[in-house]
């Protein structure tokens, strides 16, 4: 006769016990584990993206400069593209001044690459090279800008941490492209030094995607959205004869339309020496909001209610203090307090700093990480 045996209530109790005890343990260090694979990950990308951009101006002669260019489109993931200068543009900056502004293209060789989801890098603008942002916007005031406007005055005393804000547009006008602006790390051809100093703003050629604008005025003639060599695409515009028939850019204006920094299918940029990387929802979490579902980043999805887009969420402090918090924390700052202190008075941590800074050795294009206090 065979008997058979159940567990008894108590052995099974005890065996869930087991389980979730060995859970608690294992989760947060998988978690930790992930965390730290996924910086690794980020860290190594970034350098591949610098070593990249190096690598086009060595194979380069003349003055067609390289540079790493960083976007950031809602929903996806940071990218770093290679470009290559096309060639120069007599443009007009915000308050009507002639600016002559370079021009880069893809570079056609090198893959964009991607860093993991949720990873963010920010670049460093001096102080004097950004706006305090838009005097006439309830809806973003800490929103920073290039160009200077009577309504948004250069700001003399701070720097900033500027963010990769290349596709929070609308996609339905032509004269946008103010909206899009980034940050890139450039590169002089032939011997590969990183350029600085330059207080100069370029141009990214970057076409979204089609719209039904394309088929009016001058655009009808130069299809952005359609080419396939966007080296040739842009110098044809520059080299246009201002004259004659046929499908010709007859006049600066025109060229501006086509390429200039509002024209919806360029991005504003200035280039940088220091880079900060960082989590997104790290710092999401520390100025008291989350990450959107949408855009995945701190900023929410192109609104066409918005003034100024990117837009940033409510908070449940001082509004108008998003950007100082932003660069305090990745500063090191992380209880956004003003001071740097670790650890207080009783041994508690005040300040972790979770964002990695570095700055870009002018020579070699590698990535040097600044200690952060």
């Amino acid at each position: 006769m065979n008997l058979r045996r159940a567990f008894t209530l108590i052995e099974m109790l005890v065996v869930i016990i087991i389980i979730t005890s060995i859970l608690l343990i294992a989760v947060p260090s998988f978690q930790s584990m992930l965390n730290n694979s996924q910086a690794a990950l980020a860290d190594t990308m970034l350098k591949s993206g610098l070593r990249s951009g190096k690598d086009a101006a060595l194979r380069s002669s003349g003055d067609q400069d390289s540079a790493v260019v960083f976007f950031f489109a809602p929903g996806g993931r940071l990218t770093m593209g290679i470009y290559i200068k096309a060639g120069s543009l007599n443009d007009l900056d915000g308050a009507g001044n002639v600016v002559r502004r370079d021009i880069f293209v893809p570079s056609g060789i090198n893959e964009p690459l991607q860093l993991p989801r949720g990873w963010m890098v920010r670049g460093y603008a001096p102080a004097n090279s950004t706006s305090d942002g838009s005097n006439d916007s309830t809806s973003d005031p800490a929103t920073q800008w290039y160009e200077p406007y009577p309504n948004r005055p250069k700001n003399a005393n701070e720097p900033n941490w500027v963010f990769p804000e290349t596709d929070f547009y609308d996609r339905s006008r032509s004269d946008v492209g103010e909206y899009r602006q980034t940050f890139m790390v450039r590169f002089q051809a032939g011997t590969g030094i990183m350029k600085m100093g330059s207080a100069e703003t370029c141009l990214i050629f970057a076409p979204g995607p089609n719209a039904q604008w394309r088929n009016n005025g001058v655009f009808a003639n130069y299809r952005a959205d359609q080419t396939d060599d966007a080296l040739r695409f842009v110098t044809r515009i520059l080299n246009a004869p201002a004259g004659g028939g046929g499908p010709t850019v007859v006049t600066d204006a025109n060229r501006r339309e086509l390429l200039g920094w509002k024209s919806s299918d360029m991005v504003l940029t200035r280039a940088v020496g220091q880079l900060a990387l960082y989590d997104e929802s790290k710092l999401a979490a520390a100025l008291g909001v989350r990450v959107d579902r949408f855009s995945q980043s701190l900023y929410l999805p192109f609104d066409p209610g918005s003034p100024a887009p990117p837009s940033l969420p409510p908070r449940p402090s001082n509004f108008a203090s998003y950007s100082r918090d932003i660069n305090r924390w990745i500063s090191g700052d992380t209880n956004l307090d003003g001071l740097h202190r670790p650890n207080g008075a009783a041994g508690e941590v005040l300040d972790a700093p979770e964002a990695r800074i570095f700055t870009v050795d002018r020579y070699t294009g590698a990535l040097q990480a600044v200690e952060v206090q």
